[in-house]
């Protein structure tokens, strides 16, 4: 630790939690994570790309044993995010069949297909095991439901991930010990209804019941009562899409942010 108190600067997310006690809190500037508007993982496509790449991906899933995305035909729910204990799979899981569940009690024809998917990463030792649990889960605890539930590792792809998230119905982070997620702003920004947990930096970029949804623990319950409010009123005013897209726009102002950043 003696390293970190000789710097001059300390760079940390912009939660105070995330800063040693020992760090004097005039050497330390926040930084949130960024992500570029205009790179593969968030430009605006075509829907001839868009179409594309969902293909690719339904390709993708059905090499690694999932069913294919219906997509138009079935809307779909999805998280992004690594194969990692602490992003909550197994509750987007039980969650989605909670809600599926609610679907039928309610009368709705709607059979939404849930996805799970990401990248892998260097630092993600556990990657392999948890792809294997999510499955195992599947097939022991959702039969009805194994050909709605679309889970797959990727490769490098942005534009891939990027078409799944411009298609989607709801975008999960139900993780259990976060970061910043980056994958929130990226949902937000193209006016996407989240819904997620209060977890590290994530109630900063949801700001709740205005461009989210957000909860300190997981309640499943809560999850399928916001996403059948979704279902209600999918046909919402492009105003609300575009609320959320400016709500990313928020200054951090209880932070003192770095005036610049890459």
């Amino acid at each position: 630790m003696s390293y970190v108190l000789s710097t001059d600067l300390f760079i940390a997310h912009p939660v105070r939690e995330f800063v040693p006690n020992d760090v004097n809190n005039a050497n330390v500037g926040y930084m949130p994570a960024t992500t570029d508007w205009l790179d593969g993982l968030n430009k605006t496509m075509r829907d001839f790309d868009i179409d594309y790449y969902l293909h690719d991906f339904s390709d993708a899933a059905a090499r690694q044993g999932s069913p294919r995305l219906s997509y138009p035909r079935q809307r779909y729910i999805c998280q992004i995010a690594r194969f990692d204990p602490a992003k909550g799979i197994p509750d987007v899981i039980s969650a989605f069949a909670q809600f599926r569940a609610k679907l039928r009690e309610a009368g709705k024809e709607d059979r939404p297909q849930l996805v799970i998917c990401g990248h892998s990463s260097v630092d993600d030792p556990d990657g392999s095991k948890v792809f294997d649990e999510t499955m195992k889960q599947i097939e022991e605890e959702c039969q009805d439901l194994k050909e709605d539930i679309i889970v797959a590792r990727l490769g490098p792809s942005d534009q891939m991930l990027n078409a799944i998230i411009s298609k989607a119905d709801i975008v999960l982070q139900l993780s259990t010990r976060e970061g910043f997620e980056v994958k929130v702003s990226e949902a937000l920004h193209k006016g996407k209804p989240v819904v997620v947990t209060k977890a590290g930096g994530i109630p900063l970029q949801v700001h709740h019941e205005r461009n989210g949804k957000h909860r300190r623990w997981i309640f499943t319950s809560a999850f399928w009562r916001h996403a059948l409010t979704r279902q209600n009123r999918f046909h919402r005013p492009p105003q609300l899409a575009e609320r959320r897209r400016s709500s990313t726009l928020f200054s951090l102002d209880r932070r003192r942010p770095l005036q610049t950043h890459v």
